[in-house]
């Protein structure tokens, strides 16, 4: 490198942090937390890695305003059999990597207050034991800090490498002709053959050689969705999710099919899907909405859902079981029996004005969605969701285009929620303290006189404090489109207000058909989980050239 402290490479290199930090942060607020920012410098001896960590330190500080103290491996964690030495043992093979790895980068990386202390070793001269507190960023600079075990940790790596004949003039400088032999019949060879098997500049983002700096775009770069997520009760793999989707695939009794199965397994495969919500499947036969649409009405189902869970277990997503009941929007010719709803109010012009329920009927209706609950958990599914969208009948209650009662279900939007309220609670009750229960809720009708964004915060508060695990974001009467739109996430400035008052999961589905567009709109914060649906109907491997796109 032809000037380690140069100000064109360290302006390039800050440049790419300035990238960076955002997803990171964006990382850090979906994991409930702020993490430092770590960067790794390591490269061979004479490169000047040491005078460019130092350099990068201060045009960070400059740059972001944020501390980002320097951390020499090298330095303070030696082996014990160094401590005697004159000299390096040998590259990459004098730090103490266990105490590094407990003492140093782990509470480091968690965002923890540390003691940096050296050890004692006669030969060279360290410095005295620190506080480290927690901070921004931070570099880990010396031999080993760029093994393939402490990738995980770091989010930007760098590699500075040198040529023979510039190394050896650095170390004639810097050593004198004696230390230089003993360089060169010792360590050279060693380093030589360590970084051939390590190949830093494989995988570092950044290689910095006499002078030229390359980059590696993409190498280390955080993908925010297959980051995992952990809220609670709910924990998934990626913030990928198969949002439900009518297949009409179950047989004319609404049990599972292998043709259901295939198509669930087809679109799964090799786990890359974080969560999947399987289509809606009716709590009574009363509230089927279509023919063939899968049932979760009887004791006779849960063999199938336990082999459709097995399936999807196997390549290790998480399944929930979405529970509706389909209200005025059920066809009597499936149902064989009259619509009920909120109130009279006719739907479509083609089907008759329902029977609005009474409050035994909410009571019966509450009961089949419990049972169902139980069935789904029964049955190995890892949760379950509460359909409130699309028009059918929780959602009916919810709006205000449907919901004209007078009494306690009625009226405002406390009203209004109320059974919703009231069925978390007895499904709560049913399923246990530590099974995750999702609302997916119809935001807004995106009709004059229909449910507002204002009503779908204030509900998802409530449905937060009644004990809801994750809030999946639809619309209301609209269905899954919103008029006029069609960029990706439409529905993402609901989901950003809601996100900003609750603190459970919020998922976010609409028109989402690339693998930039998802990672955008976590990377924006709209919400904690993408649900990608149509594009998943129509191609079964796009979560697989998803994780592949953003590696």
């Amino acid at each position: 490198m032809g000037a380690p402290d140069n100000r064109s490479i360290i302006e390039a290199i800050v440049n790419e942090l300035e990238t960076r930090l955002p997803a990171h942060s964006a990382h850090c607020a979906l994991n409930g937390g702020r993490k430092p920012f770590l960067i790794a410098i390591d490269g061979r001896c004479g490169s000047g890695k040491t005078t460019l960590a130092d350099a990068l330190s201060k045009a960070v500080v400059a740059r972001f305003g944020i501390s980002c103290p320097v951390l020499r491996m090298d330095d303070f964690y030696l082996r014990p059999e160094q401590r005697t030495r004159e000299r390096y043992l040998e590259p990459g093979g004098n730090v103490d990597r266990e105490r590094f790895l407990s003492e140093v980068l782990r509470p480091l990386a968690a965002g923890e207050e540390f003691e940096y202390r050296p050890l004692e070793c006669p030969a060279l001269t360290l410095g005295a034991p620190k506080r480290v507190e927690p901070s921004p960023a931070a570099i880990i600079e010396g031999s080993y800090s760029l093994h393939p075990e402490l990738r995980p940790y770091y989010g930007l790596c760098v590699f500075t490498d040198v040529s023979k004949a510039v190394q050896r003039e650095r170390l004639l400088r810097r050593e004198g002709e004696e230390s230089l032999e003993r360089f060169e019949a010792r360590w050279i060879p060693l380093e030589e053959s360590y970084f051939e098997g390590l190949k830093p500049d494989r995988y570092a983002d950044i290689v910095v050689s006499d002078g030229v700096i390359t980059f590696h775009y993409g190498r280390n770069n955080m993908s925010l969705i297959k980051t995992p997520l952990e809220a609670g009760r709910l924990k998934l793999n990626n913030r990928l999710a198969m949002p439900p989707m009518a297949s009409a695939k179950a047989d004319a009794d609404g049990r599972v099919t292998d043709e259901l199965i295939r198509y669930y397994c087809e679109r799964t495969r090799g786990g890359h899907i974080g969560l999947v919500v399987v289509e809606h499947a009716f709590v009574s036969p009363e509230g089927r909405a279509n023919f063939n649409q899968l049932s979760i009405a009887d004791d006779g189902v849960i063999p199938g859902l336990t082999r459709l869970a097995g399936a999807v277990h196997k390549d290790g997503g998480r399944l929930f079981a979405q529970l509706n009941h389909a209200g005025s929007a059920a066809r009597i010719e499936a149902t064989g029996t009259a619509a009920i709803s909120a109130s009279e109010v006719q739907l479509r012009p083609d089907r008759d004005a329902p029977r609005a329920m009474t409050e035994e009927d909410i009571v019966r209706v509450k009961a089949a969605f419990v049972s169902a609950a139980l069935r789904a958990k029964e049955a190995g599914l890892d949760g379950v969701e509460l359909h409130s969208a699309h028009g059918y009948l929780l959602n009916q209650f919810y709006s205000p285009l449907t919901n004209r009662r007078a009494d306690r279900y009625g009226g405002c939007l406390e009203n209004r929620i109320r059974f919703h309220l009231e069925l978390i609670e007895a499904v709560r009750a049913a399923v246990g303290p530590d099974y995750p229960i999702a609302i997916r809720l119809g935001a807004n009708d995106h009709t004059e006189g229909g449910s507002t964004d204002e009503d779908a915060v204030a509900a998802s508060i409530a449905f937060e404090k009644a004990g809801i695990d994750l809030i999946d974001v639809s619309g209301g009467f609209c269905g899954y489109v919103l008029p006029g739109r069609s960029d990706e996430g439409y529905f993402g400035g609901t989901t950003l207000r809601i996100k900003e008052r609750v603190s459970v999961p919020v998922l976010l589905t609409g028109g989402v058909v690339t693998p930039e567009g998802a990672e955008r709109l976590l990377r924006e914060g709209r919400a904690d989980i993408i649900g990608v649906g149509r594009a998943l109907l129509k191609d079964p491997a796009w979560a697989a050239r998803c994780m592949d796109t953003l590696k």
